[in-house]
């Protein structure tokens, strides 16, 4: 977030919040204690959603840097998806082939469909 949008995050925190102090060394210290590192539309999400819960008090630093719910889930999926990812590229390399017993009645299986559905035609 830029200063700019500091100063405009702070003008609609004050539209909302009549108690809410802006002031120039206020927004400077906010902005440098963290909103620098927060997307304004991230800022402006979460303070709609803490004056939709009909909060008394204007948001905290805190409350405005946290990640939108939706950008949480999101992390956690992808992490879940690489992981899956990660492990689809190891079974190849990992797989073995099945014992020689095993491999013999396979065979004998299908040998047994083959010759049940030939008799059947």
């Amino acid at each position: 977030m830029k200063v700019s949008e500091v100063i405009e995050l702070f003008e609609q925190i004050k539209v909302r919040y009549d108690n809410f102090s802006s002031s120039k060394e206020k927004r400077q210290a906010w902005y440098e204690d963290g909103l620098k590192d927060v997307p304004f539309d991230t800022a402006l999400a979460n303070l709609q959603a803490h004056h939709a819960t009909v909060e008394k008090w204007a948001p905290t630093l805190a409350e405005l840097s946290r990640p939108l719910v939706e950008d949480q889930r999101h992390t956690e999926l992808r992490a879940t998806t690489e992981e899956y990812f990660r492990e689809l590229n190891e079974w190849p390399i990992t797989a073995v082939t099945p014992p020689d017993h095993i491999k013999e009645r396979m065979r004998q299986l299908a040998a047994r469909r083959t010759l049940k559905s030939i008799m059947e035609s």
